[in-house]
């Protein structure tokens, strides 16, 4: 049993337990085990209680119909973006600070290092001449750093940062606000977001649309002749007086050259495809004037067009009869006698307004631009009503009669033809190299077939000249057929091969080379005569 301490005792046992130097705080080694393992309970039940609270969150979402998880989803990825604009504008201007700071730092050492350089060569220089520091020295400004300067640059720096935080700030609350207004009205909100999404669709359909007319309004302009209707029309019958002049001026040759003992003709046809040279002239000029093409007219005629005309002397010798005295009698005695003999060759050359068109020094855009014109016509199809711009439909399934391949000359004449069925009409075309017109193709059928014939190269007049004319009654399979006006030219204009004087079928160099019904309204209007080779 424990004795009772006296007072004395008490006394001297409490002095014992004062202290008088520095406490001791520090914790033991069971002290911070206990505080240790303190803590992780409690961060254990933090992260439970958070997960608890997650768990409810998720199933009153869950509860929420899908259009508020949209809004909800769609608001606060507007927090987010808000919130990462907000830091990529404070970073952006803490960086330009930065960087302004570090260039003013750099020009602050650079111009220092000048002032010690300057101060070295100075005491250089004066310790090598005394009086050279006052002849250089110059009055100077002490530059002194300006503390105002430097605190209103900091102010307003740190200004710009408070105002980007603060709108962030803002931001944040007006898309909370938000966000619990459709969580509270989601039907009002959805009938809203489909009412602007509406008028955003309808707002897009006006704009394409105009965009739309927009570009259909340069395709059409692209693609179409821009000259008035009567302008090109009027220009047109300008060119081709220039082609009646190259006409004339072919039909006065044997009265220009009367002392020819023999006159040849080798003439591509004169003509031209219209709507090829409005094309040229919609790309040179674009809308143009009929006084402002004159000129480049005629230059376009002497590229399309070369007459040659040759004279050739040939010594030839011939059999005469003529009296000589045999024996004291007058004998009659044929001699050959020698002679000159003169030929008068006339060559036309028609390049085509096509060929012509190559050789103008267009760019690609230009050159892109005239083919296109040529296969639109410029959407003007109606300004010329020519044969060569009229695509009849050709008698595709036609089949040659047997009884009329019986003649060994047609059936000569018809397999050579039809070698070229389908190739396209080219003005002044005479070979299946460079395409047919219609005086080209036939002339090239007569020298081909194997009938021994030779009409050489000639124009649908040249050949009406020389075939005999033949009754419409007594036409038959291999004669040829003319017709005149079909463009704007004296005498026959187009010529084609009657096949089939029963059915009124011909072949001939249409658009393309085709087998043609010539017994229609527009075939019959323009009929001229009927033409037997010789």
């Amino acid at each position: 049993m424990p004795q009772l301490k006296s007072e004395s005792a008490r006394a001297a046992n409490y002095r014992k337990k004062l202290r008088h130097d520095k406490k001791d705080n520090s914790l033991t080694r069971e002290e911070l085990k206990h505080l240790d393992q303190m803590k992780r309970q409690g961060r254990k039940r933090i992260y439970a209680d958070e997960a608890l609270a997650k768990s409810a969150r998720e199933e009153v979402l869950k509860s929420q119909n899908k259009d508020q998880n949209v809004g909800g989803d769609a608001l606060n990825l507007g927090l987010d973006t808000v919130s990462d604009a907000a830091a990529l504008t404070r970073n952006a201007i803490e960086n330009r600070i930065e960087k302004e700071t570090d260039r003013k730092t750099q020009e602050n050492k650079t111009e220092e290092s000048k002032q010690i350089q300057k101060r070295h060569n100075r005491e250089t220089a004066q310790k090598q001449n005394p009086y050279a520091e006052k002849l250089n020295q110059k009055p100077q400004k002490a530059e002194k750093p300006n503390p105002s300067k430097q605190r209103q640059k900091k102010e307003a720096a740190d200004k710009a940062r408070e105002g980007i935080s603060s709108l962030a700030e803002k931001l944040h609350e007006a898309l909370a606000n938000l966000e619990r207004v459709i969580v509270e009205n989601p039907k009002v909100i959805l009938i809203a977001l489909v009412i602007g999404l509406l008028i955003a669709v309808i707002m897009g359909c006006f704009s394409s649309c105009s965009i739309a007319f927009s570009g259909a309004e340069d395709v059409m302009v692209f693609t179409s002749y821009t000259a008035e209707d009567h302008v090109i029309v009027q220009v047109e019958k300008d060119y081709r007086k220039l082609e009646k002049k190259i006409q004339k001026k072919i039909d006065k040759i044997e009265e220009d050259y009367p002392d020819m003992d023999e006159y040849n003709y080798y003439l591509d046809e004169i003509g031209h495809n219209p709507y090829v040279l409005a094309a040229i002239l919609t790309v040179v000029f674009e809308d143009y004037k009929r006084d402002e093409v004159q000129d480049y007219l005629k230059e376009l005629i002497d590229k399309q067009y070369d007459l040659e005309i040759e004279e050739v002397v040939e010594t030839r010798t011939r059999t005469e009869t003529e009296y000589q005295e045999i024996d004291g009698e007058l004998v009659e005695v044929e001699v050959e006698v020698e002679y000159e003999y003169h030929i008068l060759n006339v060559t036309l050359t028609n390049h085509t307004l096509e060929e012509v068109a190559q050789h103008l020094g267009f760019d690609e855009d230009q050159m892109q631009r005239f083919l296109i014109l040529c296969e639109t016509k410029g959407n003007k199809e109606y300004l010329f009503t020519d044969m060569y711009s009229l695509e009849e439909p050709g008698e595709e399934d036609y089949g040659v009669p047997a009884e009329y391949l019986t003649d060994e000359e047609f059936a000569r004449m018809i397999h050579e033809a039809e070698k070229y069925l389908g190739m396209e009409y080219v003005w002044g075309g005479s070979n299946p190299d460079t395409g047919f017109d219609c005086s080209g193709f036939v002339c090239w059928v007569i020298n081909h077939c194997g009938n021994g014939w030779n009409y050489g190269r000639t124009t649908a007049n040249g050949l009406k000249a020389r075939t005999d004319r033949v009754a419409t009654s007594d036409v038959r399979p291999g004669d040829l057929i003319f017709f005149k006006g079909t463009y704007d030219t004296a005498g026959a204009s187009h010529v084609g091969i009657v096949v089939d004087p029963v059915n009124k079928i011909m072949i001939h160099a249409g658009n393309p080379i085709k087998y043609s019904c010539y017994d229609t309204a527009y075939w019959r209007s323009h009929f001229y005569c009927n033409g037997r080779i010789k």
